[in-house]
């Protein structure tokens, strides 16, 4: 089963490697992010960059400004499901709903009527707000809240609601007409009320700027904003307070003739300090378009120290030039294309594309640079070069809607759609600028282009936008007005999210999800939001039909990385596979491949495997140790920067690793040529050219395409920090076989010392004293070198990856950025305060030092990582002092256990650093749990079942033996005599029936003792020889690897065999017992923790008041997921076959069978689910009698496919690829462009 789950996660990774680039850094830090309130989860401004919890954060969002008007909360969890299944992590929505009118039904916010303001805080007023905030943390979302909108249309009487064409031709609202034509509340696309509600109910001069200048108005809106504000300003969800929605000084409601980007600058500085004062922890965004003023006077300009002038050359005249800025490259420019100015205007017919205004309305004509574009010359009162630098301004946002908005000058000898993503790069690649030079963070906070397709799920143009009228030059009628085609919004698109991400842009927000059930339906209102706008096309901003993310194209243009860690235990034979598989794949892949550039680009793909020291030293006199620890030591001896100096500059004064010095003379990315290489085949490589395999595979870590390698090389933060401190950002990072990952993740950061180990420490320091003693006397220098480092900061930019003695256990990143306290700089002094602190301190002395023999300070590093981590953290840690080592021990051996209980710790730094996390496993269930422990959001969270040619094992809950005695290992009942003896009944009889191999599980070490001595007594086990040989797993990895060889030899000499293994012990993890080595597994009772232990107690106490997880909630996954491991041992792919057998009553209750893996549970039937042992074996005899029949004819290329199915696959596939080429060659024929002449092929001649 976990060879065909992996074969299959590497076939999809390889496969869909476009999709790869699709999670980007924003989904991480939603999907790692925790839920519990607190500052470190907001969103903050460092720079120019988005940072959560100290990590960069960049997002793709969506506007759905309707959300808290949807008829029901289900609708809106409906659709904010949607938006975060689609990829997006930020929704763009309205905080604000003003009436001057209370409705007869729908949601309002606010009534502004004669002056007055009424908030709404009932179950149709702000608290459907609360329901979207809620909703959206549920769902991992931030919200972009809007506080207005300088838009406010008001529907006329002119519209003919019975036509839905005639809402959107004449620009108004939907409306759902009624049966005497009325227009009920909450079916408007954009009328939520806004800044000209304010103008028209305060009885002052009825101008539009009136909201930015008049001071009763501005302390209303203040006090609104002051109640939204102070509502949400703890919830993390909020991403920022967008000030307004394209504010501006004209909109439905005309400008007076005094207004100008001043007075639009001052009312942002005025509200975002207003907002600050009330919320100092989330940022304040602008929401306009990003409209500039290059010639206004600015309120608030950057101020910079002139920089001097250079002196002229000797017999030089200084030059009087201007210098070359970037304003006065735009400005020449536009002047180059003065003439074309004419065709630019957007109410024409350019190239046969109509383009069309959404919001355009006459341009203010104060403050305006002649010769420059209303987007530039401050035509709309709005200067975003003066706002940015407002000091409480967080985030400048810009929108881009070139078919509406003119941003620039076009070329005539380029065709329209040319000409509009020209200037939307343009425009974009300014702002970017914009936000360098004032180091604010800068958003794209709206973008789109109406095509024929979307237009109808578009916001409807408002007033200002005149009706269609027929074109006197083409005669195309309003009904047949035509826009970018779905091809020219593809291309646009993938060129604008290319150019954000080449540009710096921090987040961009589509425009918008389709809300369905707002849209004109005669006569009814359909409340299923689903689609979002523009998702025709591949590479638009989301692809529902294709799959494709709305993160496609930003992020990098490299496919990131795939690290595929697989579980600590027994991981070299698990890893030889892995890469076994994936060789195999990328051959069929070759295959596959139909011309040779195909298949070389196919054999350029590399896929490598790391392990231990141990496992790929070629040094004879370093790999004949046996301890991997001893290897390490000597390994690090042999290869640390100190000594591979000292044996170049004087050749035969220190011993050198020939196989490490021959592997620098090579290029670092050329070391192995691309193969899928096992690690067997490294080791060939390696001993063939003289290099050392270990150290070849680090070294080329950053240029292949797959890594396999153990848990800890990532989880491990003593040992992720030197192996994996490479490793891109946008890597893909899974772990395989991660059931239990949270244990992996609580070992690697607990600590156990003894009285022998402190003794050891103690001994080193010492040591170490004496070795500063002697050097200070000859090489003073060196320590003063590292003195002068350390002052600097912790880790020194030379450090190499062979001197890895330890790395910091787990030092936050802003700690390790500052410089070792002064009272332990020098060596003398640390020496001396050792005991206190600190491992990274230890890391540098010991490289100083340049010491041999590191393992014998291994006993120091452990006290040292301890001491680190204890001054680390506050919360989610233990200290527990034990009389005895071990709890079978007799002998006091004091032990000190310093546990962590949290396993979020360890797995934050992976969740923080990269950009898409996959946990999986044949038997990861109950999936809910692994979000609560691990304390991250999931952007994907699916149970698949499994797709078999038939019935392959057969489940059964044994609860009673043949004499009707309940079995159980329940404390009260295991020892029994009625219990021991069925459960042995249950083996002697399953020995009978099963050929090959049986693997007998028990939930502990003690308890199967007691159970084999106990059979011992009764005979029982005497029977069992009669029909298989008996193996025990012990303790001891040594003796279990020897039972495990001859388990397999008893097997395949057709002996049989019978091995008895525990529950969380090597056999169940990671051991495969395929074909004949498993036919059936047996679980004696459920593998409860030993629930007396203190480190458990303490976890459990922990998970209980930190994450509010019940103990028997706990205790019950735990088990059942061991359980689940231990029977899925039976089945290792499709042709495999076995029986499970669940012994122990309470495996017959729902509650724990629904916690078992859905492929498992969904063949445990209700008769198979409460069995006597006669009945049991009596089902097993029948299922083996049906299983060594041929499988059904009905299932062969179903489930089950031959060579001559899958070639008959391919060539349906390749019949459908022709089919659509021609298809799409017909298209092709057409004048797409309507270019008065030109055809497809000329455009294409002409690089168009």
């Amino acid at each position: 089963m976990v060879a065909l789950l992996r074969g299959l996660a590497l076939l999809s990774l390889l496969s869909l490697t476009t999709l790869a680039r699709s999670v980007t850094r924003a989904t991480t830090n939603i999907a790692s992010r925790n839920n519990n309130v607190a500052k470190d989860h907001f969103v903050s401004q460092q720079g120019e960059q988005l940072m959560v919890n100290g990590s960069q954060f960049r997002y793709i969002g969506t506007t759905a400004y309707w959300l808290a008007s949807l008829n029901s909360d289900q609708d809106i969890d409906y659709t904010l499901g949607n938006i975060s299944q689609a990829g997006f992590n930020v929704v763009r929505t309205w905080a604000f709903n003003d009436v001057e009118q209370i409705p007869e039904n729908g949601t309002w916010f606010q009534l502004i009527q004669n002056g007055t303001l009424t908030i709404n805080n009932g179950t149709n007023g702000l608290q459907k707000l609360d329901t979207v905030m809620n909703l959206a943390q549920k769902h991992g979302l931030y919200i972009l809240l809007s506080l207005t909108n300088n838009w406010n249309p008001l529907p006329t009487d002119s519209i003919n609601v019975t036509d839905p064409l005639s809402v959107f031709r004449f620009g108004k609202r939907d409306v759902t007409p009624g049966a005497n034509q009325t227009r009920p509340r909450n079916t408007l696309s954009n009328d939520y009320g806004g800044m000209d509600a304010y103008v028209r109910n305060f009885g002052g001069p009825q101008d539009h700027d009136q909201f930015y200048t008049n001071e009763t108005l501005i302390e209303a809106f203040k006090n609104y904003t002051a109640q939204i504000v102070t509502r949400y300003r703890d919830s993390p969800n909020v991403l920022a307070w967008e000030l307004a929605n394209d504010p501006r000084c004209n909109s439905s409601v005309p400008a007076s003739p005094g207004c100008n980007p001043q007075n639009v600058t001052r009312w942002h500085a005025d509200l975002a300090a207003h907002v600050k004062r009330l919320d100092p922890n989330h940022i304040v965004a602008t929401g306009h378009q990003g409209f500039r003023c290059i010639d206004c006077p600015k309120l608030f300009p950057r101020v910079t120290a002139p920089a001097p002038r250079p002196s002229p050359a000797p017999g030089t005249r200084r030059s009087t030039a201007k210098p070359l800025t970037a304003e006065r490259l735009l400005r020449e420019r536009r002047e180059a294309f003065k003439k074309s100015r004419a065709a630019a205007k957007r109410s024409t017919t350019e190239g046969g594309i109509r383009i069309r205004g959404r919001w355009v309305s006459t341009p203010t004509r104060r403050q305006q640079a002649q010769g420059l574009d209303p987007a530039t010359n401050g035509a709309f009162g709005v200067d975003s070069d003066d706002i940015i630098n407002i000091p409480d301004i967080g985030l400048s946002s810009f929108m881009l809607f070139p078919d509406q908005n003119s941003y620039g000058p076009n070329d005539p000898n380029l065709p329209p759609i040319n000409n509009t993503i020209n200037q939307g790069l343009d425009w974009i690649r300014a702002h970017a600028e914009a936000g360098r030079l004032f180091g604010k963070p800068v958003t794209l906070s709206g973008m789109g282009l109406v095509t024929q397709q979307n237009a109808p799920d578009f916001v409807p143009f408002n007033t200002t936008v005149a009706p269609f009228a027929a074109d006197t030059n083409t005669g195309i009628t309003p009904g047949e007005q035509q826009f970018a085609t779905n091809a020219q919004a593809s291309d646009a698109f993938s060129q604008w999210l290319g150019a954000s991400v080449t540009a710096g842009i921090q987040g961009m927000i589509q425009y918008q999800w389709t809300q369905s059930g707002l849209q004109v339906v005669p006569g009814t209102v359909i409340n299923s939001p689903t689609s979002p706008v523009d998702t025709q096309t591949p590479t638009s901003p989301v692809n529902t039909q294709t799959g494709t993310s709305p993160n496609d194209g930003y992020g990098t243009n490299d496919v990131g990385q795939v690290y595929f860690a697989m579980s600590t235990r027994n991981n070299l034979p698990e890893i030889e596979k892995a890469l076994t598989e994936l060789k195999r794949l990328m051959k069929y892949r070759e295959s596959c491949a139909e011309t040779e550039e195909e298949k070389a680009k196919e054999r350029q793909y590399m896929g490598l495997g790391l392990t231990s020291r141990k496992n790929l030293c070629i040094n004879p006199e370093v790999a004949k140790e046996k301890k991997g620890k001893v290897v390490d030591a000597r390994c690090r001896d042999l290869t640390n920067s100190a000594v591979c100096e000292k044996g170049r500059a004087d050749p035969g004064s220190v011993e050198l690793c020939d196989w490490h010095e021959n592997l620098g003379k090579l290029e670092p990315g050329s070391l192995l040529p691309p193969a899928i290489w096992t690690l067997a085949d490294v080791l060939e490589y390696g001993k063939d050219k003289g290099i050392c395999p270990y150290f070849a595979v680090r070294r080329m870590m950053p240029f292949v395409d797959v890594i396999i390698y153990s848990f800890h090389y990532l989880l491990d933060p003593k040992v992720a920090e030197q192996v994996s401190k490479e490793m891109s950002k946008d890597s893909i990072v899974v772990f395989d076989e991660a059931h239990n990952i949270d244990n992996v993740c609580i070992e690697s950061l607990s600590i156990d010392l003894t009285r022998p180990m402190l003794d050891s420490a103690a001994r080193s320091i010492t040591k170490l004293g004496e070795k500063i003693e002697e050097i200070k006397t000859t090489d003073a220098a060196k320590l003063q070198d590292e003195y002068a480092k350390l002052v600097e900061g912790l880790q020194e930019a030379d450090d190499t990856d062979a001197d890895g003695f330890m790395a910091n256990p787990v030092l936050p990143e802003d700690i390790l950025k500052e410089a070792i306290p002064g009272n332990i700089r020098k060596a003398e002094h640390f020496v001396a305060f050792l005991k206190r602190f600190c491992a990274e301190r230890l890391q540098s002395l010991i490289r100083t030092l340049e010491l041999s023999r590191l393992d014998e300070h291994s006993s120091l590093q452990k006290v040292a990582s301890f001491a680190t981590l204890v001054s680390t953290y506050e919360k989610g840690f233990l200290l527990i002092l034990e009389p005895f080592e071990t709890d079978t021990a007799t002998v006091p051996n004091p032990i000190f256990h310093f546990t962590c209980l949290d396993p979020s710790l360890a797995i934050k730094p992976v969740f923080e650093r990269f950009s898409s996390v996959v946990i999986t496993s044949g038997t990861i269930s109950p999936l809910d749990m692994y979000p609560k422990m691990l304390q991250f959001t999931p952007v994907v969270q699916e149970t698949y079942p499994m797709t078999l040619t038939r019935n392959a094992f057969l489940p059964l809950v044994i609860t009673r033996g043949s004499d009707q005695v309940a079995i159980s290992s329940r404390f009260e009942v295991r020892n029994d005599p009625a219990v021991v003896r069925n459960f042995g009944s249950i083996l002697v009889e399953y020995s009978k029936i099963v050929p090959d191999g049986i693997v007998a599980f028990f939930p502990s070490y003690l308890y199967m003792e007691s159970i084999v001595a106990a059979w011992n007594d009764m005979g029982i086990l005497n029977e069992v020889w009669k029909n298989k040989l008996i193996f025990v797993e012990t303790p001891d990895a040594n003796e279990t690897s020897i039972a495990l060889e001859n388990y397999r030899r008893a097997c395949d000499n057709g002996r049989g065999a019978v091995l008895l293994s525990v529950a969380r012990g090597k056999v169940s993890e990671g051991i495969d017992f395929d074909h004949n080595y498993g036919r059936a597994v047996i679980m004696f009772g459920v593998p409860y923790q030993y629930t007396e232990s203190r480190i458990l107690k303490a976890r459990l106490e922990y998970l209980r008041d930190a994450y509010r997880i019940r103990e028997s909630e706990f205790l019950g996954f735990d088990a059942m997921r061991n359980a689940a491991q231990c029977v899925g041992r039976v089945l290792r792919g499709k042709t495999d076959w076995g029986l499970m057998v669940f012994a122990d009553k309470r495996f017959a209750r729902g509650d724990k069978r629904a916690k078992l893996p859905r492929w498992i549970n969904q063949y445990i039937t209700e008769t198979a689910s409460n069995l006597s042992t006669d009945m049991a074996i009596t089902l097993s005899k029948l299922f083996m009698r049906t299983i060594s029949q041929n499988p059904n004819e009905n299932q062969t290329g179903v489930s089950l496919w031959t060579l001559e199915d899958i070639e008959k696959a391919q060539a349906k596939q390749k019949a459908i690829a022709l089919e659509q080429e021609q298809a799409d060659g017909d298209n092709d024929d057409e004048d797409r462009y309507d270019d008065g002449g030109l055809d497809d092929q000329a455009l294409m001649d002409l690089d168009l």
